[in-house]
């Protein structure tokens, strides 16, 4: 579907019934609108997988930095991968295990050749330098294994060290995400970017902006309301911070921890 069809679709006399010649919401805005809808839609249910739009989904890795800014539309990070450089090999690729900020003092394997140490660094740490016996991987160098997510920040669990960053091929975190559109509506021409099977319902956010509006003359509260619930029913309710954060947390505790 093409903006200009969902358009057409809202200025049917059974839909908007917007009659004023010109008509009283311009096209304009009703496309800012469709921009709301299909963002609003995004972030109250999980819409659009993504792991290969560069700009969104990959991060390349900087000798000494642990923290990194994700981008704006990234709803929430299903996946951290982490891609190293050749070094007269292919290249390497593994997934690392995305932890929560409440068990940030958890370790969750070995790191001391005697046994066990169930005590986590915190973030910018260099203990992935001090691998135990029972870990190969870890012992053959400065290796990324564990990431957590607050906000719009990543933070690296072990210093990357000047591996990561050779001049020809530096390594990179490659995410796989949910996030929201990334372009906004602005013509008859754009189309949507959630898939076809959903879009239909992006109509109930249009006719709720356009009968919640300011103008006394279409301003209709019932109607308003009863096209926002329809909308709410078809793609959930708006999370909360707290609530997306828990949803992180909880995909953390999925995550299959890949030996790193």
């Amino acid at each position: 579907m093409k903006a200009g069809d969902l358009l057409r679709d809202f200025r049917r006399p059974t839909r908007s019934d917007d009659k004023a010649i010109p008509p009283l919401v311009s096209n304009e805005e009703v496309y800012e609108w469709m921009t709301e809808a299909q963002k609003r839609a995004c972030m109250c249910s999980r819409l659009l997988y993504d792991e290969t739009t560069r700009e969104v989904c990959r991060i390349p890795v900087v000798e000494g930095r642990v923290r990194y800014n994700l981008d704006h539309r990234i709803r929430e990070v299903e996946a951290v991968w982490c891609d190293r450089p050749p070094t007269g090999q292919p290249t390497s690729s593994h997934q690392l295990r995305i932890v929560d900020q409440s068990n940030a003092m958890r370790r969750p394997f070995g790191f001391n050749r005697y046994g066990f140490d169930d005590v986590r660094a915190a973030p910018g740490s260099d203990y992935g330098n001090l691998a135990s016996g029972c870990n190969e991987a870890l012992q053959q160098g400065n290796h990324l294994h564990e990431v957590s997510i607050d906000g719009n920040t990543l933070s690296l669990y072990t210093i990357p060290d000047s591996s990561f960053a050779t001049g020809q091929a530096p390594a990179v975190l490659r995410l796989c995400v949910y996030r929201l559109p990334l372009c906004d509506i602005k013509g008859p021409e754009d189309c949507f970017e959630i898939p076809e099977l959903d879009q239909d319902g992006l109509i109930y956010w249009l006719l709720y902006r356009f009968n919640d509006g300011a103008d006394e003359e279409i301003r209709n509260q019932q109607k308003a309301d009863r096209a926002l619930a329809q909308f709410t029913a078809r793609y959930g309710e708006l999370p909360s911070a707290d609530v997306m954060r828990q949803q992180q947390e909880g995909n953390s505790s999925r995550m299959v921890y890949a030996g790193y």
